[in-house]
């Protein structure tokens, strides 16, 4: 028995070293095999001719290849896992209004994290989109590899400009 522990406890030791290693060394790695969290999450305020709607009073879906995806929503925040190849869908339905963005992911491994604010001016048929994202960068170690831009967007609401809305992310 002692000696399963002593072979379990050094097996745990690597396992914990290799992860730790591989966030530091090889990002593209640890974020596209090892991590474990929802790679797509932030945080939308949504303001509709002057009045804080909550995300609760919304319905949000997401769609990947044609797919639904899993979105989880805590307050004013989303979550999405995410995970694979190309562009992600939202759709925030308030009533008769609509509000459309996307995430582009570049690769597996890239993970976006983002503070939006969307004000929508039904008489102007208007929804500006303004906030920031950071995301992982193609190259470089962890602390220098996370990026940050700036979203600072207008469209109709018939997005006529994109159909699917203000693009948030495409690295």
């Amino acid at each position: 028995m002692k000696k399963f522990l002593k072979v379990f406890s050094v097996i745990a030791v690597v396992a914990v070293a290799l992860a730790c290693s591989t966030y530091f060394f090889l990002p593209s790695v640890f974020y596209g095999y090892v991590y474990p969290f929802s790679r797509i999450k932030g945080n939308i305020t949504l303001i509709i001719d002057g009045r804080d709607v909550p995300l609760s009073d919304c319905e949000i879906i997401c769609e990947h290849s044609q797919e639904s995806e899993h979105v989880r929503v805590k307050g004013n925040s989303i979550k999405s896992r995410a995970g694979k190849y190309g562009g992600y869908n939202y759709t925030l339905q308030y009533e008769d209004t609509e509000v459309r963005f996307y995430v582009y992911q570049a690769n597996c491994w890239n993970c976006a994290d983002f503070d939006l604010n969307f004000n929508v001016l039904t008489s102007k048929n208007v929804v500006t989109c303004t906030g920031t994202c950071t995301y992982l960068s193609e190259n470089g170690y962890a602390p220098a590899s996370h990026k940050t831009h700036s979203i600072d967007q207008t469209a109709t609401l018939d997005y006529k400009e994109s159909p699917y809305g203000f693009c948030i992310l495409s690295v």
